[in-house]
Order: structure tokens, then sequence, then C-alpha cells
């Protein structure tokens, strides 16, 4: 048995010690690291949610005269189904003019009442 304070001797043996102090460094080492962020609390809104909220903003703005309740409730509906429509009405929304949005709904109305 050494004593403290003494040598190792043969490089073998500190060898076998810096492999044993490798494992405790990775440990080490993901210590430092930062944890992951939280999860958020609330899901995101999905793409039809997002387009049937803009649809009832636009409705508010635009007068609602131009959407009955039905062809709302119509629109939001397609909006749950398909997120290409939902996608679609928002691209509308952000860069389309007033007329220009309420002729895409209407057709898109026309397609759902024909299709039922």
């Amino acid at each position: 048995m050494k004593r403290l304070g003494q040598p190792y001797e043969s490089a073998s043996a500190i060898d076998g010690l810096s492999g044993d102090f490798g494992a405790h460094g990775d440990v080490i080492r993901d210590r430092d690291m930062q944890p992951p962020p939280p999860p958020p609390l609330i899901a995101p809104a999905s793409r039809g949610a997002l387009a049937a909220r803009r649809l009832l903003k636009d409705s508010r703005e635009y007068g609602n005269e131009w959407l009955s309740e039905d062809d709302i409730y119509k629109m939001i509906k397609l909006f749950q189904d398909d997120d290409v429509e939902a996608d679609f009405y928002l691209l509308f929304a952000d860069h389309g003019s007033e007329s220009l949005i309420q002729k895409w709904v209407r057709r898109q109305l026309a397609q759902s009442n024909a299709s039922l």
C-alpha cells in the first residue's frame, strides 16, 4: 500500500485513475448544460382555430351583413376540417383586400353548399 504523497510506480496506475474520473467528468459536464425549456401550458392554436378567429374578427370589421351566422359556422367547420383552406384564408386575410376575402369566402360557401 502506498503512503499519501508517494508517486505511483507505473503509468498504468495513473491511466486507471483518469478512466475513473472520466465518468464523473461527464456528469459534471451534463450538470453545466441548460435545462430544457418547460412545455407550454396551453397548446398552440391550430391553423383552423387561427383562421376561425380571424374570420370572426374580419366579419365584425367588414360588417356582419356579408356573412350570416350559418355561413360563419360553415366556414369555421371548414377551417377545422381542412388546414389548407385555413391557411388560404389566413393568407388572403393578411394580404388581400376586403372584396377579395369576401369573394373567396363566398366561393368556399358555394362549394360547400354544392357538396351537401
